[in-house]
């Protein structure tokens, strides 16, 4: 006969794998929008720099050229900016996961958002942090990672989309430019030939 000893978890116990589970399920969810707003990024920048490129090698500068040209602009730009407002939906959504993944962390002990978000920081919230947190912790970290950039990915995505929206619209106007003298000679040529007939 065997004997079974169930251990039952405490309440505080319960809570913690509560807390753990959901952790795990924000981190996932971050991790789903982050991919979705660069693998998105990597189709319109493809995209954009293709359609610009190829458009590029027009030859023939008429309007109907042009207005192929200004359709395509149009609606790549206001594609772009559609785009843009999608994901700062997204990173709305990663802000409020990530302050509730360092809820969790707090609650439970845990130490990753906090070093980030310390590494992340300047230097007059450094001294601040090492002051509450412990400067042990802190020097170790300081440490052991010595080169940690911090890149504003945010900022640079907004910038990308303002690169690209000028590329269009460069387009455009160059386009402009060279179709209006070409359309322009065009109309006085035959206005000249059919005065000399």
């Amino acid at each position: 006969m065997k004997i079974v000893i169930e251990h039952r978890k405490s309440r505080d116990e319960q809570t913690e794998d509560i807390l753990l589970k959901e952790y795990e399920l924000a981190q996932n969810a971050f991790c789903d929008l982050e991919r979705n707003v660069w693998q998105t990024a990597g189709i319109f920048v493809v995209l954009s720099i293709g359609g610009i490129s190829l458009l590029l090698t027009l030859r023939d500068h008429n309007w109907p050229n042009f207005a192929i040209v200004v359709g395509i602009g149009l609606v790549s730009i206001l594609v772009l900016w559609l785009w843009r407002g999608v994901i700062f939906r997204w990173w709305g959504l990663e802000d409020v996961l990530l302050y509730r993944m360092g809820e969790i962390e707090s609650e439970v002990g845990m130490w990753m958002r906090q070093y980030i978000h310390y590494l992340d920081e300047t230097r007059i919230f450094k001294r601040e942090y090492m002051l509450l947190q412990g400067r042990d912790r802190v020097s170790r970290l300081d440490q052991a990672i010595s080169n940690y950039g911090t890149a504003k990915v945010r900022f640079r995505v907004k910038v990308l989309v303002h690169i690209l929206t000028l590329g269009w619209v460069f387009l455009v106007i160059r386009e402009l430019i060279l179709t209006a003298p070409a359309a322009m000679w065009s109309t006085l040529g035959n206005w000249a030939g059919n005065l000399f007939r």
